[in-house]
């Protein structure tokens, strides 16, 4: 049996429909799986079994159960005289809302009645490996799922149900300290900030003491500037050799401003996002209308969204930029973004790309920088005129077609040739 989930996008259903002709499984769980009749319940279900599969993988070993790590579970009772009994190497899982798993009766937050008590095997697991991955992101999603009622909660049953990925023991010790070390590095930073923190106040409450203040800060500052000021520049070095040449190049202006000019520094940081922005429109716009058929149709809709807004691509414009992302993006969740999931249509994506890599295409369309895209953009229309990758102060002047032109001929090339990571072009 061939199940998909139907949307609202027509590009979409035709997809699901593709796929079931053709006896091809989506990418994405949505776009449909073969799956065996008599025990399918639903696509959650698969969801949350592929879920699994990928951390076993990643674990080295499969779940399981709580009940097989435990040597004892306990419910907490109603009344103000129960109380848990201490006992090595417990944990307690809170039965409601979204509290953290703990390993100390000293760290409960909610009523006693509100948490199992589970002692761990500790031939089998480390309590503090069990708090750990039950407070991480994956571990909090099996617990809400677990959950059962009309106001969800958990159960002895689902607690005994929740599953685990437990390493061997030396892994588990291993990873506990590193996890350890990683706590102490983040204590070091938020003291830090905490210092800095009460510099601020300390100023801005009593103007007498900026002198002494700016003493303390410098002393700080002369503390923070060996081997870590060192590595934070580094990273991002690092960072500005992925990038193709002509946003690492606005991001080298911006590094290379005097920290007090604030406001060359932000031109710089508007400049990177309007130029971003363009060079993800070029790429986007190449893939699309390498098929005439599917981008026909987006065409037509996007001329019209942009003559609403009084755009046009011959006096482009940060806005025009950030309309093309951010049609284009959404359109990853419609006909031609999802058929990337298939594999049997992969070569010929990857092929309208001139990219073998399918993370990168990934990268093309992500939600956070249409997000910072917008902002950007609403930032630049508060201040002045919008005109290519320079800023000028009156509406009336428009940047050269010319000027345009040649950075969009740039970024076509950095479209061509600097997908991968790491490749520089002049």
């Amino acid at each position: 049996m061939f199940g998909a989930q139907l949307s609202s996008d027509a590009n979409t259903n035709l997809q699901i429909v593709s796929n079931l002709t053709e006896g091809v499984e989506g990418g994405m769980l949505e776009l449909g799986r073969f799956v065996d009749p008599l025990s399918f319940t639903g696509l959650d279900s698969i969801r949350i079994t592929e879920r699994f599969q990928a951390a076993e993988r990643k674990f080295g070993a499969p779940a399981m159960r709580l009940e097989e790590l435990a040597t004892a579970i306990q419910l907490g009772r109603h009344g103000g005289l129960f109380k848990f009994r201490p006992i090595d190497n417990a944990v307690f899982i809170p039965m409601i809302g979204i509290s953290d798993v703990v390993d100390s009766l000293d760290d409960l937050t909610l009523k006693p009645q509100n948490y199992a008590q589970v002692v761990i095997d500790p031939t089998r697991s480390h309590a503090r490996f069990v708090v750990r991955f039950l407070n991480s992101e994956f571990g909090k999603e099996i617990r809400e799922l677990s959950k059962l009622g009309f106001i969800p909660k958990l159960n002895k049953q689902t607690v005994n149900d929740l599953r685990v990925f437990v390493p061997d023991l030396q892994t588990q010790k291993s990873m506990l300290e590193i996890e350890a070390r990683i706590a102490t590095e983040q204590n070091v930073i938020l003291g830090l900030q905490n210092e800095l923190g009460d510099f601020r106040r300390e100023l801005w409450s009593n103007p007498r003491s900026a002198q002494n203040v700016g003493q303390r800060l410098a002393a700080l500052s002369t503390r923070l500037s060996g081997s870590l000021r060192q590595h934070a520049l580094a990273g991002l070095d690092q960072w500005f050799e992925t990038l193709p040449f002509p946003l690492a190049s606005i991001l080298r202006a911006w590094q290379a401003t005097p920290s007090q000019d604030f406001k060359t520094k932000q031109d710089h940081l508007l400049r990177f996002f309007e130029g971003t922005a363009e060079f993800l429109s070029i790429i986007l716009l190449s893939a699309f209308s390498s098929n005439d058929a599917l981008f026909e149709p987006h065409k037509q809709k996007l001329i019209e969204s942009m003559q609403k807004q009084n755009l046009s691509f011959q006096r482009a414009t940060f806005g025009t930029w950030k309309m093309v992302v951010e049609y284009l993006s959404k359109k990853r969740h419609g006909s031609f973004f999802q058929r990337m999931g298939s594999k049997a249509r992969m070569p010929k994506i990857t092929g309208r790309f001139a990219q073998n890599s399918f993370p990168i295409l990934r990268w093309h369309s992500p939600r956070h920088l249409v997000e910072k895209s917008w902002l950007a953009s609403f930032r630049r229309q508060t201040k002045c005129e919008m005109t290519g990758v320079v800023m000028v102060g009156s509406p009336d002047k428009k940047m050269p077609k010319s000027a345009t032109s040649n950075f969009s001929a740039k970024s076509r090339g950095c479209a061509r040739r600097s997908l991968t990571p790491g490749q520089r072009h002049s």
